[in-house]
């Protein structure tokens, strides 16, 4: 069943240097997404200490399924510092490549510019980078304002123009501690420039859906609902929704349960319905629910697959495949993915390997 789109923020606080304030700007973030999330029209998943193995277990888990990908901490050029693991570019680029609903990639960390042709040679349609080394409390700034104004449904380039004004500011402020992964003197001018490959669609478009009612819900809702009354027997869904569906509708119970009816009829009678009871949080919740356990029945009656015992057998996860071994522990021996990642081409992010699992 479709779900609503993933906000992935990512954050990583390294040992060796005092802490940046990830926790303040992770918590911001969540609280401004946290409404659009409650109404389902998006769902937020935030790793407050991300690692590589981490970040390649959820991407190939969620394949697909991710519209923002937003790292916090510190970086370069060639890297992205994740907790204590230092993640290669080009490996989390074709990683991110991977995810064909992905909009935007905020790299909110110092001098992340070169990573950006990547990005968008591989079809994401949007990025933010950062040509300078940044200060720790402007990066914060810069990304809480940037998500108010897309919570806000602001376009993306009038959510990163409204950011960027004021940060412009707060130019006399100069924060001491920099996300800078190199140590170098960073400069007293942050700058984050929005990068596109052309004049994408989603520059011009809000990044959270207005509704996720009628596109995540109402489709597979109906369906199960005339699967539901299609006979006279009755199940716990069919004893949950109907007193949704019949209060003050004779007409429509009479349509439903009637065996004879055309679906046709049946539909055009049951959107409206359905659509006005979406407005409900609660029903919506509990909808979620029963199609969510609908969906896990079928899974799990049409792909078991069950390989355990057989060294180096494929899995399939989603719509890719990993090696037994690699589904079983995650380990990313010098940070390579196998070759079986869609693709075809081995993923390097990095060099870590410390034999753990996550």
């Amino acid at each position: 069943m479709p779900r609503p789109p993933i906000f992935y923020l990512t954050f990583a606080n390294t040992s060796d240097q005092s802490r940046l304030q990830l926790e303040r700007e992770e918590d911001a973030i969540r609280n401004l997404l946290k409404p659009a999330e409650k109404e389902g029209r998006i769902k937020v998943v935030t790793q407050s200490f991300a690692s590589i193995k981490k970040v390649g277990r959820f991407l190939v888990e969620n394949d697909n399924q991710v519209r923002i990908f937003h790292f916090g901490g510190h970086a370069s050029g060639t890297e992205l510092i994740l907790t204590d693991q230092a993640a290669r570019a080009n490996g989390i680029a074709t990683l991110l490549g991977q995810q064909e609903n992905l909009q935007l990639v905020f790299l909110n960390g110092c001098s992340t510019r070169d990573q950006v042709d990547l990005l968008l040679e591989l079809g994401i349609p949007a990025v933010i980078a950062t040509s300078l080394a940044i200060g720790d409390r402007l990066a914060k700034a810069f990304a809480e304002h940037f998500y108010k104004a897309i919570a806000e449904q602001l376009p993306v380039e009038k959510a990163f123009n409204s950011a960027q004004a004021l940060i412009q500011t707060m130019s006399t402020f100069y924060p001491r501690r920099y996300r800078d992964a190199f140590k170098r003197e960073a400069e007293t001018a942050p700058l984050w420039g929005l990068y596109t490959d052309g004049e994408p669609e989603i520059l011009q478009q809000p990044l959270i859906p207005t509704t996720m009612s009628d596109q995540y819900l109402t489709k597979p809702a109906l369906a199960k609902i005339l699967v539901a009354f299609a006979t006279p027997k009755t199940s716990p869904f069919k004893d949950w929704i109907s007193p949704y569906l019949f209060d003050g509708d004779a007409t429509l119970k009479m349509l439903l349960t009637d065996q004879d009816s055309p679906n046709s009829l049946k539909q055009k009678y049951l959107l409206p319905k359905l659509q006005q009871l979406l407005q409900n949080p609660s029903f919506r919740e509990a909808l979620q629910q029963h199609l969510d356990q609908s969906a896990n029945m079928t899974a799990k009656q049409k792909n078991v697959v069950h390989n355990s015992s057989i060294e180096g057998a494929n899995v399939r996860i989603g719509d890719v495949n990993v090696s037994q071994s690699q589904k079983d522990d995650w380990d990313i021996k010098n940070g390579v993915f196998g070759s079986t990642i869609k693709a075809g081409k081995d993923v390097q992010i990095g060099d870590v390997n410390d034999g753990k699992k996550d």
